[in-house]
């Protein structure tokens, strides 16, 4: 073996080797050592912090609704009132929808949650109650159709489909195998069964509601109407539909409506618009009533803790615009973070978030007053007299009875 500088004691290679792998070894020993008692020393010290820190609760508005709660919540949701704008609509539209009315073609328009829908709801009601003793007379009756216009993107044949949902309505039984025909010199020619064209839907559709003896079809949405061709195209075809079978025709949705009702004088002359006004919060005969509705709701307020809504009706008025839908649309909001809020606690911020923000409200508010203006003179009642000459043409009838009844 070499020995290191030959100097009297010195070590081995072997041994300095053997030395230095003990040293090593128990240096590696001695930090795993060290590690294992820094890591334990960890674990500990995450042990009495979890002891120390409760366990985190899941947010309030997580908590999940048991199914009493649910039916609680669509109770309020399917709520409906019934109020004087509402009323009113209704009252004027029942005698233009009389057979000797000439009127034949009614349109109802108004604001964004105005409550339109509900009104909707209303109408068809009353004219299913209206009808009843009609339908006892013939089985084979179906007075009353509703289809709403809407559209899914799709743009062909939009009346083509329109056309389809109607006959459905009229539970038009075997409608896919019925074969289009047309009378041709006094023959009959029958069409392809294959893809009926739109010509051929709106034959069938004729014929039905004529054998179905329907009085009144409501189309619902129906602004969207604008986007089925040229306004007056559109409104062309409505009228001549409900001409030739003799139904009137409801036409209810926003001011946009109005696009296909100033096409014509001819369409003008049959047709009747009718619009559901909103609320005034200045007005004090609107404040009442408005006030009643917000007393209504939060009677039927789904929640165990009752929120003091009556107090603030004024300026829930304002925040809504004067409309009840978007009265109804913010309450239920309101309800709904209620509902999910931990023991049903009622939280004042929570109108905070169940109101429109300021930026949406502005944009609808804009829209409606842009409406409400276009719509103005052509509103069912709006006379051409103002009320001092109509005072005056009442005296004068009333001065020409009196002198017959002393003729007589």
């Amino acid at each position: 073996m070499t020995q290191t500088n030959g100097r009297k004691g010195a070590i081995t290679q072997d041994e300095l080797d053997d030395t230095l792998e003990q040293v090593t070894a128990s240096a590696v020993a001695d930090i795993e050592d060290e590690d294992e008692h820094e890591d334990q020393d960890e674990d500990e010290a995450e042990d009495r912090h979890a002891r120390r820190k409760p366990k985190a609760k899941p947010k309030s508005y997580m908590t999940k609704l048991n199914p009493e709660q649910q039916a609680r919540q669509l109770a309020f949701k399917n709520y409906r009132i019934t109020h004087p704008a509402l009323r009113a609509v209704v009252a004027d539209m029942l005698p233009l929808l009389m057979i000797g009315a000439e009127t034949n073609v009614i349109a109802v328009t108004g604001a964004t949650g105005v409550g339109k829908s509900t009104l909707t709801k209303v109408m068809l009601q009353g004219l299913v109650d209206e009808f009843d003793p009609l339908m006892e007379e013939d089985r084979s009756a179906v007075h009353l159709v509703y289809v709403e216009a809407r559209r899914d993107g799709n743009s062909r044949n939009l009346f083509g489909r329109l056309y389809r949902k109607l006959i459905a309505q009229l539970h038009e039984p075997g409608m896919e195998k019925k074969v289009p025909f047309s009378i041709v010199d006094g023959r009959m020619v029958m069409h392809s069964r294959t893809g009926s064209t739109v010509d051929d839907l709106r034959d069938i559709l004729e014929t039905c509601l004529r054998q179905r003896k329907t009085r009144v079809v409501v189309i619902d949405e129906a602004a969207q109407l604008n986007r089925f061709g040229k306004p007056e195209d559109v409104m062309d075809t409505i009228k001549s539909l409900a001409n030739t079978t003799g139904t009137k025709f409801v036409l209810v949705g926003s001011f946009d409506l109005f696009d296909i009702l100033e096409t014509s004088g001819q369409i003008a002359r049959r047709t009747a618009l009718l619009n559901m006004e909103r609320y005034d919060a200045e007005n004090a005969e609107d404040l009442k009533a408005f006030k009643k509705m917000v007393k209504s709701l939060q009677e039927n307020w789904p929640c165990r803790e009752k929120p003091n809504f009556v107090a603030i009706a004024k300026e829930l008025c304002v925040v809504s615009l004067g409309c009840v839908g978007l009265l109804k649309a913010f309450m239920l909001d309101a309800a709904n973070l209620q509902m999910r809020n931990a023991g049903e606690a009622w939280d004042p911020k929570f109108m905070l978030k169940a109101q429109k923000a300021m930026g949406l409200r502005s944009i609808i508010e804009d829209e409606i007053k842009r409406g409400e203006t276009r719509v103005r003179d052509a509103v069912y009642g709006n006379s051409a007299w103002d009320e001092a000459k109509f005072d005056e043409l009442v005296a004068r009838m009333t001065s020409s009875e009196r002198k017959k009844a002393y003729a007589i």
